[in-house]
């Protein structure tokens, strides 16, 4: 049996995207709150400093960008957690 390079790279496609659906869709549901590291990354975001005694600056700088675009939706963060997770 022949395993084409092809079909790999589509199956892997298909996985990332279903990751990607299924990890954003089942906790946006489910979850009453959002996560608390998620909360803080918001509150972070909204005076952004060079740093932070617990994280760098990057995980507030985008959490921000994404309640400028989508505001206080939860789904948007489980999505954003997701694309980090995928890349």
């Amino acid at each position: 049996m022949t395993i084409n390079n092809k079909n790999i790279n589509n199956v892997f496609y298909i996985f990332a995207t279903a990751h990607l659906i299924f990890w954003t869709l089942i906790p946006s549901l489910t979850n009453h709150n959002l996560p608390l590291d998620t909360i803080e990354a918001l509150a972070w975001g909204s005076n952004l400093d060079w740093g932070f005694n617990k994280h760098p600056p990057m995980s507030a700088f985008f959490a921000e960008i994404f309640f400028q675009i989508f505001g206080p939706q939860d789904w948007a963060y489980y999505l954003l957690s997701q694309i980090f997770s995928l890349f």
